[in-house]
């Protein structure tokens, strides 16, 4: 019965396409590869530009709300409510 079972095993394991399976393989580590390499250098801009521009921007972003939340109390005067 073992000798059955290994026979099958043996049999399966030949059917199996190595070199399909090689070349997935080699094709997800190069993916992985060039996703890591765009991310380090994309990521790197990212993180200088927020670095140079990030007060500019949360400054325009809070003046905007400030200007958001003084039109909504104007308009609370009239009846309006947004």
């Amino acid at each position: 019965m073992l000798e059955e079972l290994l026979d099958v095993l043996e049999d399966l394991a030949s059917k199996i396409p190595t070199d399909k399976i090689s070349a997935f393989f080699s094709w997800c580590s190069s993916f992985v590869s060039t996703v890591a390499l765009y991310a380090y250098y994309y990521g790197g801009q990212i993180i200088n530009w927020v670095k140079d521009h990030g007060a500019d921007v949360a400054n325009m972003f809070l003046k905007g709300w400030s200007a958001y939340k003084a039109v909504q109390e104007i308009l609370k005067h009239f009846g309006i409510n947004i």
